[in-house]
């Protein structure tokens, strides 16, 4: 069901709906439109869904010049997805997160290893020192590595998110952001950037 998420999400609003007009702002600009409510009801995997806010009280979608608004928070939590208003960017953003079953540091320094070290052909050796949960889903993965040349100074390729020139060659202290998602006991990761 998660895959059918995205697609599901062509047209959504987030606040509250008022009979007749939304109150829609973009940049600090504020606009109000004629919105159409038609009693449309959703069905999901052939099973009827009745929005609803965080009070309990039905959300019913509307139309605005023929594109259908649905309630993002009540839809994505339907879809197995946490929904967060993050007010310290501006301008604010709506983040959705799949949510995840707990997942352990050592599962997070295991699932980055193989998914981003094993097979790195650059390498001679690698340790994979630390995993910190920094928001959610989002991890940093703290490695250090040797590479089978010793590259020369100041190559950003290896000191790239926090790396510095150890001894013996290693390149230590370098940091990953990983998004990590548990299902059913499997570990998904995916490289979000370096560290900074």
């Amino acid at each position: 069901m998660k895959n059918k998420f995205i697609g599901f999400f062509l047209g959504i609003v987030v606040g509250a709906m008022l009979f007749g007009s939304v109150a829609l702002a973009t940049n600090n600009e504020t606009r109000t439109l004629s919105a159409v409510f038609r009693g449309i009801w959703i069905e999901i995997d052939r099973t009827p869904f009745t929005p609803k806010d965080a009070n309990d009280k039905v959300v019913e979608p509307f139309i605005v010049d023929g594109t259908t608004y649905l309630p993002i928070r009540a839809i994505a939590e339907a879809f197995d997805n946490d929904v967060f208003w993050d007010t310290e960017v501006s301008p604010p953003a709506i983040r959705i997160f799949t949510k995840s079953e707990p997942v352990s540091a050592e599962e997070v320094m295991e699932a980055f290893e193989a998914v981003y070290l094993a097979d790195e052909e650059e390498l001679q050796d690698y340790t994979v020192d630390s995993a910190v949960l920094d928001s959610t889903n989002t991890w940093i993965v703290g490695y250090s590595v040797l590479p089978k040349e010793v590259p020369d100074e100041g190559d950003s390729h290896w000191i790239a998110g926090n790396g510095e020139y150890g001894e013996d060659g290693w390149i230590v202290g370098k940091s990953f952001y990983v998004y990590v998602v548990k299902s059913d006991g499997v570990v998904d990761l995916r490289v979000l950037g370096t560290g900074l």
